[in-house]
């Protein structure tokens, strides 16, 4: 039987409930916008909230340009620089979802974010898709002995499997992975949800879905076939601005989708015919 992780009071795997962890990271600038959206986020119903932990000149260089869908052409350093939270609002944001009752956790892009997360005693890290083949990178963060949660936009089923042992190798076995498509917005054709499917199969860790498509029907499909998690980006205003957004479900979204998850083990029922 395939283990489960534990994330806070609550444990992702089999036979467990679909965990949903609404991502927050890059929708906001202030406090007071951040405890709003958490405060959406519990009223819909999600189990955890996630922040992004970068700083500009760790990530990314001054001549680096995004070019995609959600962005136009923009300089990234900027855009990073604009989006750095610093130690106190990470303390700030952690202790108010705590308070409402969402696990809070991040994904740090240097070994710096590590420390600074670890020195607010996080409880998990993700790495996101930027970072999955980062060897140093999922070195440090293993030896953290947290949960680390790993998304695998753009990696072959090869790279997948090394970057897996990597972390186990390192002695941390609490690990969950995501399929993901690094599109975004990410359009149908390109979800490729049997990823996933083959990913569960094949490797004896938890596999989710890191979600980047417009609506919710896609987070369902993949609870369906079998995520024991979802993430995906979480927003108040898919005009407000700011490249993720647009990509991101709304609150009444999220409710409508949660709703659905909590519905499907009675759905799909014991199995017995």
């Amino acid at each position: 039987m395939m283990k489960t992780v534990q994330l806070g009071p609550a444990h992702v795997g089999a036979n467990n409930p679909c965990y949903v962890v609404a991502e927050i990271g890059g929708n906001f600038l202030t406090f007071k916008e951040a405890a709003h959206l958490i405060d959406l986020a519990v009223a819909a119903g999600v189990d955890a909230v996630k922040l992004q932990t970068f700083r500009a000149q760790t990530i990314t260089t001054k001549k680096a340009m995004f070019e995609m869908e959600n962005t136009g052409v923009r300089s990234q350093h900027e855009h990073f620089k604009k989006f750095e939270l610093d130690k106190e609002m990470h303390k700030a944001v952690f202790d108010y979802a705590a308070g409402k009752g969402l696990f809070a956790f991040s994904t740090p892009s240097h070994a710096s974010d590590i420390d600074l997360l670890e020195e607010l005693d996080v409880g998990a890290h993700k790495i996101g898709s930027d970072d999955a083949v980062n060897t140093p990178l999922l070195k440090y963060v293993a030896r953290t002995g947290k949960p680390v949660l790993l998304s695998t936009g753009m990696c072959t089923m090869s790279e997948v499997e090394r970057s897996l042992n990597i972390l186990l190798e390192e002695g941390n076995d609490q690990i969950v992975l995501f399929h993901c498509t690094t599109n975004y917005p990410t359009y149908p054709e390109s979800v490729n949800m049997g990823a996933m499917v083959a990913m569960q199969k094949r490797l004896g860790v938890p596999v989710g879905y890191s979600d980047h498509t417009l609506g919710i029907d896609v987070c369902y499909t993949a609870a369906v076939l079998g995520a024991p998690i979802l993430e995906f980006h979480f927003t108040h205003d898919k005009t407000a601005e700011g490249p993720d957004h647009m990509l991101s479900k709304t609150p009444e979204e999220t409710a409508a989708l949660v709703e659905k998850l909590r519905a499907l083990p009675m759905l799909m029922g014991d199995g017995i015919k």
